[in-house]
């Protein structure tokens, strides 16, 4: 929709890393993304226009995508002097699902004014996911703690980094390198509910292993069709 005579460059920041970065980040899952574009300084065509143009193109080739724009820069996203500023609504509710809801009406309702450019819902209760409910007397008997168990299974699937950070200091440079130990891409990119159950568990104060299956069962998921870690 750019052409090169006007674009400059386009960074694309696409799902979301579960350490201290998800912070900096608006993206609420995996299948969420913020692009920012940059036009060059003697581009003949306003921001403003693009976004319409693109707005425009994604209702019709991508009817199923929820886009918000905003035009970048200090002035516009911070003073906003003569720039229409984006309206923040929240909704609190005890029940996620009944806020969801509630903030899905609203969206509809807004749209339908022709003053409103764009809705977005940044938050997404239907990313699918696994939910792990730990059996505590079952844990407690082999020896483990709910946080050793779950700790277990961070440290397998998205590394140790978040629990225990550990570094490394170059003594030649002085330059710190945090060091982090995880299942390999591949083992994980390939993990079935067999190999997930299977994750081994170590208790804290205990050098002996026991698989994550023994301290929950699993059962069908008729919604998701997925296999969730349940207990009794």
């Amino acid at each position: 929709m750019v052409p090169n005579r006007d674009l400059d460059m386009i960074v694309s920041n696409i799902g979301i890393t579960p350490d201290l970065s998800a912070i900096y980040t608006s993206n609420s899952a995996m299948h969420t993304a913020f692009v920012q574009v940059s036009l060059k300084e003697e581009h003949e065509v306003g921001s403003y226009e693009y976004m319409e143009r693109l707005r425009r193109k994604l209702a019709n080739d991508l009817a199923q995508v929820s886009a918000y724009f905003q035009a970048g820069g200090l002035v516009d996203s911070v003073v906003n002097q003569g720039v229409p500023a984006p309206l923040d609504i929240q909704v609190s509710d005890s029940d996620l699902g009944e806020a969801y809801a509630i903030a899905q009406k609203m969206a509809l309702k807004l749209k339908g004014s022709q003053n409103v450019s764009d809705v977005l819902i940044p938050q997404d209760i239907d990313y699918p996911g696994l939910e792990l409910n730990i059996d505590r007397q079952q844990a407690s008997l082999l020896g483990l703690t709910p946080r050793d168990v779950v700790d277990n299974v961070i440290t397998a699937l998205t590394s140790n980094g978040m629990i225990a950070p550990s570094y490394w200091v170059d003594p030649k440079t002085g330059n710190n390198y945090m060091l982090t130990v995880q299942y390999s891409n591949e083992k994980v990119g390939s993990m079935t509910m067999s190999d997930f159950r299977n994750i081994p568990l170590r208790a804290t104060a205990s050098k002996s292993y026991t698989p994550l299956q023994s301290v929950g069962q699993d059962r069908a998921d008729e919604t998701r069709q997925r296999k969730w870690i349940t207990t009794n």
